[in-house]
């Protein structure tokens, strides 16, 4: 994983006066992380996680016929999460964040972002060579401006009905960004493997370029 270069700088510059680690009980905020990478989180670095699996299925009962023709569609689980520090507070940091129409200048992959504000609709067009098709996303977000829980639910796109939240909190006089993200149905058609490195790395590029920009942006 690579470092948010800001944020440890933020960090290694004393603005604060004290690390993450003295201040804050970080048991609390419940990330769904495992304790060396939330240790990596209190140090400045991104992080994310993605899970593409296929969801066992129930025994078949005995006398129940095992024809091909009556078994159900392979269904797949898809959980997701990223995190990472602004170096300012949330107040100040999500209305630039939040400025979707931007968000093709800065996210890797990312060939066209449009936001209808009366809709509160965001629509993201990817690109990548690693998968052998385009991806879009359709879903409903608005525009954040304070501290807060944001619930989101894919409408349009691949992984139709997915539901994740964006949760934004002061840690420390900055702002925590986690995004979660989970989703159940039937068998896409990717490769488990090649999806689950495309979002991974999607993420954590994506929001160590988000932070970086922004915060470059809001120091002058």
């Amino acid at each position: 994983m690579k470092k948010c270069p800001l944020l440890l700088s933020f960090l290694l510059a004393g603005a604060l006066g004290a690390t993450a680690t003295a201040k804050t009980d970080w048991s609390s905020l419940k990330l769904p992380f495992k304790e060396g990478t939330i240790r990596r989180l209190q140090e400045g670095e991104c992080y994310a996680k993605s899970s593409l699996q296929e969801v066992p299925r129930p025994p078949q009962g005995k006398g129940k016929s095992s024809s091909p023709r009556k078994e159900k569609t392979k269904e797949m689980k898809f959980t997701f999460a990223v995190a990472g520090w602004h170096r300012y507070n949330c107040a100040t940091a999500l209305p630039r964040l939040t400025r979707y129409e931007d968000y093709q200048r800065y996210l890797p992959f990312v060939v066209s972002s449009t936001y209808q504000t009366s809709t509160q609709t965001l629509d993201l067009a990817f690109k990548v060579w690693i998968l052998p098709f385009s991806l879009r996303l359709n879903f409903q977000l608005p525009r954040m401006d304070k501290e807060g829980v944001y619930p989101f639910t894919f409408k349009e796109g691949f992984l139709p009905n997915l539901k994740g939240k964006v949760s934004a909190k002061d840690v420390d006089q900055r702002c925590l960004i986690l995004i979660t993200a989970d989703w159940q149905g039937a068998d896409p058609g990717f490769n488990p493997t090649l999806f689950e490195v495309f979002t991974q790395t999607a993420g954590t590029l994506g929001i160590e370029k988000m932070l970086r920009v922004t915060g470059q942006a809001m120091d002058h």
